[in-house]
């Protein structure tokens, strides 16, 4: 068979058989999450975290688009300077081993794919096919030495994570030196370091709170050994330390966070108010529904007027007022048919974040007087999340637990509970006024987080930073977790959201992150398990990818590096890292499987 590859218009076509290729860059992008620029861009407009929002969707679709260029341009020039230094030798020495280098095959502009049997060597732009599958591909560096075959490939890889702020949430992609963010104690510092990006043994931190945190296996945590009862001294330990110790069966506590210490906003609507409406208002209008006769005085003597009972006895003890002039404020704050809580009110102050938190549990809210516990139970995502991350704000913390429950006619609802214990302050405010009486017993489970299970999982970009703080500490995650900055190497995972979920690839490789690490680590297996179908007496060598990082001399106004040139005009390389990354060859098994059965559906849609 002769299968030919011409650049041009990047197809590749066997000469003497009509055969359907598909390559297995097109063939590993099926697998990817879909992303529609259109609608991102009109997304990154509206959302005030965004360092787009109020620009035109178009202007910002032209500025990813050439980003994406002068990414896509930079990555071909160091490819082929890696080409070229290697073309320059006949040979080469491997491991005490020299090794020819074995050129590609050409035909004017057309290549032509070798024999699929190869011996000691280095194979640039080696390119593999395996009929059986129909797949085929390039790799940007094959070598085989002593029957072992390891691939190489040249790639630039990011981060995309987003990390609480002073303003809100910023992407860590966006985070700059200066930047304000929370220390361990609740305090704002400032940003000092920020790193490259790392490829290490990566570990799932679970707490009992049911949230989590992914680390790489050197970051470093603020562990409170007790040394006596009531006593403890906190101590810096790293992910595989305390991994040990887990093993080993050992409690390990972290000392959950202060309140954040943040001043009064002046606010458009009042913080109990705005909880009130969030737990019993009308999603479209100013208008309540509630049974409690205190709130009602509450909202007045907060200055708002409120009209007549509407309900008519509709709502059984419960009334159906309206706040006057609420409506025309929470269009304002874009919350008319879109409850959730506005960046503002979670940045403001201490107690203006203790108000809001009232409202809500004076509305949806309990105290369970058995179980000593606070709780929200809510049918609602957002409000289930909004109440961790405000709880957690506060210096409490939150467990969330999810249930199914049926009602109304309808089955198999998910609900969730939020619960908590305040320590100091009474979470109600026109209810369960004696809470702070009756809320007894020892207080040491709601400062302290418990790790509840490690295990290692997938390797994930992770990056580092450290803050100007004397605790050498910040918060990470939506429920406030404090953590090290390992001495200017935190690693913060880059494709795991502060809700903790992260983007996963599609069926049948769904139990792996979707992020450039994957991508590139599936593309380099493919091409793996290919050569091994045509070489059965070779054994798999390393796996690895080359991450260029060029010379930077400043940032344009979107952010954006300005890569420094030589003379020539050359971009200027600061330094190349390797990561090595796995094979995975039950994922590849799969994937082929899965191809064979969907190979329609995947021409289809190369490109999600």
């Amino acid at each position: 068979m002769i299968l030919t590859f011409k650049e041009k218009n990047h197809e590749y076509k066997s000469l003497d058989e009509d055969l359907d290729w598909l390559s297995v860059t097109s063939f590993v992008s099926y697998f990817k999450q879909p992303f529609d620029p259109i609608e991102q861009a009109q997304r990154s407009s509206r959302n005030k975290r965004s360092k787009w929002y109020g620009m035109d969707p178009m202007e910002i679709q032209y500025y990813w688009k050439a980003e994406g260029d002068r990414a896509s341009l930079m990555g071909t020039w160091y490819h082929s300077q890696r080409e070229k230094d290697i073309m320059e030798f006949t040979s080469i020495e491997r491991n005490g081993v020299t090794v020819p280098i074995i050129r590609p095959i050409y035909k004017e502009d057309i290549k032509i794919a070798p024999v699929q049997i190869i011996t000691n060597g280095v194979y640039p732009e080696h390119f593999v096919y395996l009929k059986s599958a129909g797949l085929c591909g390039q790799s940007d560096r094959v070598e085989v030495v002593n029957h072992s075959v390891s691939i190489s490939d040249y790639k630039g890889l990011d981060i995309n994570t987003p990390i609480p702020t002073s303003d809100g949430f910023k992407s860590m992609n966006d985070i700059i030196v200066g930047d304000r963010i929370f220390d361990g104690n609740g305090e704002l510092t400032t940003v000092d370091h920020i790193s490259d990006i790392h490829y290490n043994p990566c570990y799932k931190i679970t707490f009992d709170t049911n949230d989590h945190l992914i680390c790489d296996h050197e970051h470093k945590w603020v562990i409170a050994e007790r040394k006596s009862k009531n006593v403890y001294i906190e101590t810096e330990r790293t992910t595989t330390d305390i991994y040990t110790s887990y093993l080993n069966k050992e409690y390990i506590r972290i000392k959950c966070s202060l309140s954040l210490n943040i001043k009064d906003k002046e606010l458009l609507i009042d913080p109990y108010v705005l909880g009130v409406w969030l737990g019993d208002g009308s999603s479209s209008t100013g208008h309540l529904t509630n049974m409690n006769e205190q709130i009602w005085k509450e909202i007045e003597n907060r200055g708002y007027i409120i009209g007549r009972d509407t309900s008519n006895g509709g709502s059984g003890k419960a009334q159906g007022r309206t706040i006057f002039g609420l409506r025309a404020k929470l269009k304002k704050l874009n919350l008319l048919n879109n409850k959730h809580i506005p960046d503002i009110y979670i940045r403001s102050s201490h107690q203006q974040r203790l108000d809001l938190l009232r409202g809500f549990m004076d509305t949806d809210g309990y105290y369970n007087r058995s179980r000593n516990r606070c709780v929200m139970a809510t049918t609602k995502l957002w409000q289930a999340e909004a109440i961790m991350s405000l709880v957690s704000s506060l210096g409490g913390k939150p467990t969330l637990l999810k249930t199914i429950v049926s009602g109304f006619g309808k089955i198999n609802i998910p609900a969730y509970n939020v619960t908590f214990k305040s320590i100091v302050e009474n979470p109600f405010l026109c209810r369960n006024k004696d809470y702070l009486m009756a809320a007894t017993g020892h207080n040491e489970k709601a400062i302290y987080r418990y790790i509840k299970k490690i295990e290692r999982v997938n390797t994930v970009p992770t990056k580092c930073l450290s803050v100007d703080s004397s605790t050498h500490t910040y918060l990470a995650g939506p429920s406030y977790i404090k953590t090290h900055n390992t001495n200017k190497e935190l690693r913060l995972t880059g494709y795991t959201n502060w809700e903790g979920v992260t983007t996963m690839m599609n069926y049948p490789v769904d139990h792996l992150p979707d992020c450039h690490l994957t991508h590139y680590a599936l593309q380099l297996s493919l091409y793996l398990y290919m050569i091994l179908k045509h070489n059965h007496e070779l054994s798999p060598g390393k796996l690895s990818i080359e991450h260029v990082i060029f010379e930077e001399e400043a940032k344009d106004e979107h952010g954006y590096p300005v890569y420094k040139k030589d003379a020539l005009g050359n971009f200027i390389v600061k330094e190349v890292k390797v990561y090595e990354v796995p094979f995975y060859k039950t994922e590849v098994i799969s994937m082929i499987n899965y191809l064979r059965d969907n190979r329609d559906l995947i021409k289809a849609k190369k490109k999600p």
